[in-house]
């Protein structure tokens, strides 16, 4: 069975596993987690996907319609100089302080949701539609939403 272990360090070994387990499931759970049926977090989790060029993460929380528009968005992306393409990352973690809060007016299975804050947590407003789907809610963005 096991090699000559005291019952006390079996013990001792089996409340490390568990607490190294609780820790990686505590701290992923917030990032991989996503709670569908709340708009506001939704918006918060697209915008700040989006803030730190994760497309991928964006797509979670997207239509059809949005997935498309965040590929054009992604393969722009991609022609930009290395430098305009990233922020400081001091500029992104201010951003992602001050992007804490969402508010959303929902009607029936639409929503708009208005996100606020700058870097500077100065007051700057972004508005976004969402749209219930199958009991979840997804950032609807169009190609005519990128012109305005």
């Amino acid at each position: 069975m096991l090699p000559d272990l005291k019952k006390s360090d079996f013990i001792f070994f089996a409340v490390i596993a568990t607490a190294f387990c609780l820790f990686f499931n505590s701290c992923g759970g917030k990032f991989t987690k996503i709670n569908y049926k709340n708009p506001q977090n939704v918006c918060l989790i697209f915008c700040r996907a989006l803030l730190v060029q994760d497309i991928d993460r964006a797509k979670l929380v997207s239509t059809e319609e949005t997935k498309l528009v965040l590929n054009i968005l992604q393969t722009l992306s991609d022609a930009l100089p290395e430098d305009m393409k990233t922020k400081k990352s001091e500029q992104i973690d201010e951003t992602l302080k001050g992007m804490k809060k969402a508010k959303c007016e929902v009607i029936d299975d639409k929503a708009s949701c208005t996100i606020c804050c700058d870097e500077n947590r100065e007051f700057e407003t972004e508005t976004f539609s969402l749209v219930k789907t199958d009991d979840r809610w997804l950032v609807n963005m169009s190609k005519e939403d990128l012109k305005n």
